[in-house]
């Protein structure tokens, strides 16, 4: 991913927006598990706007999937999920995101370079 303009910043899994604005916010997320019963997996999107005073973040945005059970072998799963948040105030307006799984079977499929595990942000415009 490339930037363009100030980039977001990050701090114990909370982000913090440059500058005001309309944000598309995007994830897609990938989990692998082994041949289980319990398959279910899912990312979440949770904004605050009175982050400081209370950090309260409110679910937005929540995609869920069940990753396929073929009885044998590693299977894979990608929900992903979008919200637009109008970022007016830097100070109190943060992001942060969640995954959701049935057990500790499912596990998240990260890598260094090919975006298997991401959020995106796109400023839109002005508020």
């Amino acid at each position: 991913g490339g930037v363009l303009g100030s980039s977001m910043t990050e701090s114990n899994g909370i982000f913090s927006f440059p500058v005001e604005g309309y944000w598309l916010i995007t994830t897609n997320w990938t989990f692998y598990v082994a041949a289980e019963a319990d398959r279910h997996c899912g990312v979440m999107i949770l904004v605050s706007v009175n982050a400081g005073s209370g950090d309260d973040y409110t679910q937005y945005a929540h995609s869920a999937t069940s990753v396929g059970n073929t009885g044998a072998g590693t299977q894979y799963g990608n929900p992903g999920n979008f919200y637009i948040f109008d970022v007016t105030n830097l100070t109190t307006h943060k992001v942060r995101f969640d995954v959701d799984v049935v057990n500790g079977n499912m596990i998240s499929y990260g890598h260094a370079t090919e975006g298997r595990c991401v959020m995106q942000f796109l400023r839109l415009g002005d508020i």
